[in-house]
Formats: structure tokens, sequence, C-alpha cells
């Protein structure tokens, strides 16, 4: 199964005791994940202009339902992450998830980046719970 597979339907994003990364590669997972010229992060400095981040490619999974499961260890640029798909309500969130609490009945890891590589979860529809 390919993250672009058409009967894909939902993902779970573990973002779980991710200390973060690098904010160019949150930039890049979150427009995989949303669509058109979204706003994704900006930064701005005492001595910096304002720099926006936004959507600027057809992603992989724009479309499907998508969770994140995040915990206290979920820092830096994963949080950058979180909060754009959060805040264009792309996904739902669940903070502390414990191991076993929930069903998953098909796991396989897909590549989105290639430093600080967030785990994702993928599940059929046929095959699961409502995320």
């Amino acid at each position: 199964m390919k993250i672009q597979d058409p009967g894909l339907q939902r993902l779970v994003l573990d973002l779980r005791e991710n200390g973060g990364g690098i904010l160019q590669e949150s930039i890049e997972i979150a427009d995989d994940f949303l669509d058109g010229d979204k706003l994704i992060v900006y930064t701005v400095g005492a001595h910096s202009p304002k720099m926006e981040y936004r959507c600027r490619r057809d992603g992989l999974f724009e479309k499907g339902k998508l969770a994140l499961l995040t915990d206290e260890g979920t820092a830096s640029a994963s949080e950058v992450l979180t909060g754009a798909l959060q805040d264009w309500d792309r996904a739902t969130k669940n903070v502390r998830q414990r191991s076993g609490s929930g069903t998953i009945s098909v796991v396989r890891r897909f590549r989105l980046a290639t430093h600080h590589r967030p785990l994702l979860y993928a599940d059929r529809a046929q095959h699961s719970k409502t995320l």
C-alpha cells in the first residue's frame, strides 16, 4: 500500500516522543496533508521580516481522515506540523494516546521526509474504527 493508494481513507500520524526537527521538514510534511495555498506557518523576528510558508504543491494525502497522536515529548517542528493541521481542521488530535488503547489493523511505515520522520499508521476503511 502506498500513501497515494485510492483505497487509503484514514491515516494516523504518530508524533509521540518526536522532539521536533527542522522547520522546513515540518512544512514539507504539512504540505502533504493540506491543499491549496494554505498558510502552514510564518516566522518573524526583531530584525527579520515576516516570512510566510504556504502549501505549494499537490500533497500525498489531502482528502482522507487524519488523526494525530501526541504526548509531552512532541515538540518543536512536530508542534508546527500539529498546529498547521489543526488550524485548518485537517486532523483530530489525541494527546497521550497509550499503546494498545486503539485498534489499527494494518500497519505500514511511509517515508515522508528524510530526517526526524514521523511514523504513519495506515488503515483501510473497512478494517478500522472511526478516527
